[in-house]
């Protein structure tokens, strides 16, 4: 093989092994968001249950406080 020929392989070979690499961590990001999304979605959905036991309990001492049944 001419020295031209080795270089473009060495070439080839490494972005392979860039690509290769590139989309592995993707991949790895690409889980890590979902867990993070899952874990967000999570949080927002109790943030929303405690305002609503808040919203409750408000209602429930005013209905004490007022006379209200």
């Amino acid at each position: 093989m001419s020295k031209l020929t080795t270089a473009l392989l060495s070439i080839i070979i490494a972005l392979l092994v860039g690509m290769w690499y590139t989309t592995s961590q993707m991949q790895s990001l690409n889980t890590q968001l979902k867990e993070i999304t899952q874990v967000s979605n999570q949080q927002k959905a109790d943030l929303e249950n405690i305002q609503r036991q808040r919203v409750q309990a408000a209602g429930a001492r005013y209905q004490s406080h007022s006379g209200i049944s």
